[in-house]
């Protein structure tokens, strides 16, 4: 068989084999709009995300880098109080690596300045410095990892593209928009998300059901509060790269606002290390940040959590205003009266205040274990 005709069969072979693939997506999983876009949805976005800023970049000047948690903070609502003009580079598992490599192919592909990144971060970075190895191609500066990457991925990418390729086969939200449409905020149309929040607001019953339909294993997530010893094997890797995004920040005039994230009382486990108060230590040290985590009045309630790792957006418009804007803590501090006074939530951490914060937080750590030890539970606040 000639060369020529062992080439055109190949390349036949491999188009129908596509267009087999297609077809079983479109036929089975674009229907149902759930399990394919739920299972491939992190490769799909990230993959999204790059081309998006590949081609928008100059048309921003500031950014939010951060993981799934992130989400929840408004560029819109950054850009207001700032004047600035953000976009939200979340993505889902998120960790140190990523948002080192998400910053550096921002510096690279944008040609103005950047007046400001807003690293978010959550606890669990603690766990593992790398989570995926998954730069899109955009990303690659090797125009082989590139290739490489773009055949390790296609077939998941183009499982999403099956299910997108017509717009009536396009997931909607209950106002009519499209949840994959990127915005601003990164993907997820705003319209979308605070709808869909003011709805559950709305009706008090329905939203607590909606919340409490997550604690099924409330019990468990508590004894592990005080049982479970954490493995954080991140942390120095963390520290360095956290060293060297501040340098390239600096060197080019651009601020640097860090941000951890709120944690319900369920992730709170990590707190009784002394490993853990080291590495917040030391990101005080590296840069003085917003602190949202920890036990304080918003983390105590659970009607101000999604699920046990990711907080409301109305959580996140809160943190925005008393990060640059008015600070509205003074009008919502009763609830923190409940719970011994202490309103630490969005305190600025610095290595002057660092170890007095730390200090009341294990005195908060150990009368939630004391509570915990006499009657089997923790008991959560609501306002």
């Amino acid at each position: 068989m000639k060369a020529k005709t062992w080439a055109l069969m190949m390349c036949l072979a491999y188009i129908g084999a596509l267009g087999l693939l297609f077809a079983i997506a479109w036929v089975f999983a674009a229907p149902t709009r759930v399990g394919v876009f739920n299972m491939y949805e992190d490769d799909y976005l990230r993959e999204k995300k790059a081309d998006f800023l590949k081609a928008h970049a100059d048309e921003f000047d500031s950014f939010i880098f951060a993981g799934s948690k992130g989400g929840a903070l408004h560029a819109e609502t950054l850009s207001e109080l700032t004047g600035q003009k953000f976009f939200n580079y979340w993505s889902n598992s998120g960790n140190f690596y990523d948002y080192e490599h998400f910053i550096d192919f921002l510096l690279r592909e944008k040609k103005t300045s950047v007046k400001e990144i807003v690293l978010h971060l959550s606890v669990h970075e603690v766990q593992e410095y790398k989570r995926k190895d998954f730069l899109p191609p955009a990303m690659q500066k090797n125009p082989i990892a590139a290739l490489y990457y773009r055949a390790k991925v296609f077939p998941k990418v183009f499982l999403n593209a099956s299910l997108i390729i017509s717009s009536r086969r396009i997931p909607k939200g209950d106002d009519g928009t499209n949840i994959y449409e990127l915005s601003p905020q990164g993907s997820r149309s705003i319209a979308y998300d605070r709808y869909n929040q003011n709805r559950i607001k709305s009706d008090t019953a329905a939203f607590k059901k909606e919340v409490l339909s997550y604690w099924t294993d409330y019990d468990t997530a508590i004894e592990n509060l005080f049982r479970m010893e954490q493995r954080l094997p991140a942390c120095d890797d963390n520290i360095a790269a956290l060293r060297r995004i501040k340098a390239k920040c600096d060197e080019r005039g651009i601020t640097l606002t860090v941000v951890l994230a709120p944690t319900f009382v369920s992730e709170l486990y990590m707190y009784k290390s002394p490993q853990f108060w080291d590495y917040f230590r030391a990101i005080a040290e590296v840069q003085p940040f917003w602190n949202f985590s920890g036990i304080n009045a918003v983390s105590m309630n659970p009607y101000n959590f999604l699920n046990g790792g990711h907080y409301f957006y109305f959580i996140g418009d809160r943190m925005a205003n008393i990060m640059f804007g008015t600070d509205e803590r003074v009008s919502e501090s009763a609830t923190a009266a409940d719970f011994g006074g202490m309103d630490d939530f969005g305190q600025l951490i610095t290595p002057e205040n660092v170890d007095e914060y730390i200090a009341r937080q294990t005195e908060l750590w150990l009368t939630l274990k004391d509570e915990y030890e006499r009657t089997g539970t923790v008991t959560l606040m609501e306002e």
